[in-house]
């Protein structure tokens, strides 16, 4: 029987708990639809849970975040509670900064739920032996005080040890610290976690360079991101262009799978977007040209569509080239010349994921067709709406479309076309404007066809803009600050971009003239 709603003065505001009954506060607090915050505090860890009209919108853990937060959390075994109760009015999109969970809430409580009834949280907790230190891989390494997790004990001398299994259960939520080796990486810095997995700067051993090792976590229940991986670390190895993200190594297997990738030590376009509110057209543009020009590339290598182009996406290094990046939702038309029994495994599993039009992308990108059809529905003039999007917010500094409702804010696409640019912000050159609508018209047959007819008209809008003024500030492109100046004024080189196609048309053009 459900909880009734909570009130301004319910007992049931604080109090503790114990084993599975932090699993079954979360549930109350999620079927009654609260917005506020829960705190918890025990065995000397401290975590938040919250809630946005039911839905766990973020948790943490001590320094841990995301859904393995919240597991931790759960599996906690005995706690003080608190919850703080806020408007309803205070609930925000999924896609909200501070928000680190975007999974559907049952669905995680469901796979804590079936791992608490093969081990309950006192045999979680024991299977730490508190105040034994943990390893990682042959290392010694400090976890919290309370919860001692083995990280790094080989498979084959855990497979008789007492609580293996529970210790496996715990070991998932614990990430490897700074100073892991993983392979020829040995990890020295975090860059950034989510829900599926860590990213961490690291140090390759033989290549010698700095690089990015992207940690996959635990999916709750499901291999979903697992598959994700693999999928973008197989269309990633039979890509070779500058403007898209290197792949050195792939390993799925033993305690910490990991993606070995290329750094891009610069800024995103999310990051550009943040800080200066809105980029100039003649500016990004150029950007966006590499852009553009590596999906062309792409997709005629191996039939390509990325499904999740937005500014968090499009990275940049400090010599000023793009790099494309997160390939997780990426499919391929074309099969692989040798595949592997690995690589087809994996694209098995992925496409079982989406088969039944499962959408999937970025709400405030993502095209109307994939809303409708899902994965199986995108092709290319998919990735030029999203392209289209992701233009519109860099050059008006605000998404097409707004509504606090991930759901709503992809059906809205479905009935309604956006504000044209130039009149979102009137820096924006009615010319751009006019591009990025037929990039983003909602009928894909009354969009830009390819990737290459949008390389000829970006060329030509690049071109014809004035390359001296810097549109809606009355400052010169050298007055902006060192690192936007590295990126984004890129003049002279530009044109070294441009395909030979391009240049064979204006001389043929020029031939027929005469």
């Amino acid at each position: 029987m459900d909880s009734p709603p909570f009130q301004p003065n319910d007992d049931r505001f604080h109090g503790t708990v114990s084993g599975r009954e932090v699993l079954e506060l979360v549930r109350m607090l999620h079927r009654t639809c609260v917005t506020g915050t829960l705190h918890l505090s025990g065995r000397g860890h401290t975590g938040t849970v919250r809630f946005a009209l039911g839905a766990v919108r973020a948790a943490a853990f001590d320094a841990i975040t995301g859904p393995p937060a919240l597991a931790r959390l759960i599996v906690i075994g005995q706690a003080e509670f608190r919850f703080e109760l806020a408007p309803a009015a205070a609930a925000g999109s999924a896609e909200e900064p501070g928000n680190n969970i975007s999974k559907d809430t049952a669905s995680i409580l469901d796979a804590v739920e079936r791992m608490l009834a093969e081990y309950p949280p006192e045999r979680l907790w024991q299977a730490g032996k508190p105040g034994e230190p943990a390893t990682q891989h042959g290392k010694r390494t400090s976890t919290s005080a309370r919860m001692r997790v083995r990280t790094g004990d080989h498979p084959t001398t855990r497979r008789h040890a007492p609580d293996s299994d529970a210790t496996q259960a715990v070991r998932i939520f614990a990430p490897p610290e700074p100073g892991t080796v993983l392979g020829r990486c040995t990890l020295r810095g975090e860059l950034g976690r989510g829900g599926s997995a860590v990213v961490y700067r690291a140090e390759h051993a033989t290549l010698g360079i700095d690089v990015v090792v992207k940690v996959l976590m635990p999916g709750f229940g499901d291999d979903s991101h697992h598959l994700m991986t693999a999928n973008e670390a197989h269309l990633l190895a039979r890509l070779n262009h500058p403007a898209i993200l290197r792949i050195f190594d792939f390993n799925d297997q033993g305690d910490f799978p990991h993606l070995v990738m290329e750094l891009a030590d610069g800024p995103s376009l999310a990051a550009l977007i943040e800080r200066h509110q809105r980029l100039p057209g003649e500016l990004a543009l150029p950007l966006f040209f590499q852009v553009v020009e590596a999906l062309a590339y792409a997709h005629e290598t191996v039939g390509l569509v990325h499904g999740d182009i937005k500014p968090a996406n499009i990275l940049t290094t400090s010599d000023e080239q793009v790099k494309i990046a997160d390939f997780g939702l990426a499919k391929s038309t074309l099969a692989a010349k040798r595949p592997s029994t690995a690589m087809v495994t994996a694209e098995k599993g992925f496409n079982g994921l989406f088969q039944h039009g499962r959408v999937a992308g970025t709400p405030s990108y993502i095209a109307p067709e994939q809303v409708e059809g899902g994965r199986v529905a995108a092709d290319q003039r998919s990735d030029i709406y999203a392209l289209g999007a992701t233009i519109y917010h860099a050059v008006t500094g605000r998404t097409p479309f707004a509504d606090p409702d991930p759901i709503q804010l992809m059906v809205k696409r479905l009935s309604e076309a956006p504000i044209p640019p130039h009149l979102v912000h009137p820096g924006v050159e009615r010319r751009l404007s006019q591009l990025i609508m037929s990039m983003m018209a909602r009928d894909p047959s009354n969009r830009i066809q390819s990737h290459a007819e949008l390389l000829e008209l970006l060329g030509d809008l690049i071109a014809s803009l004035p390359q001296g003024e810097v549109a809606g500030t009355g400052a010169r492109a050298g007055a902006r600050g060192e690192s936007e100046g590295r990126i984004i004024r890129r003049r002279t080189s530009f044109w070294s971009y441009v395909p030979n196609r391009l240049l064979r048309r204006a001389t043929s053009d020029a031939a027929d003239a005469g």
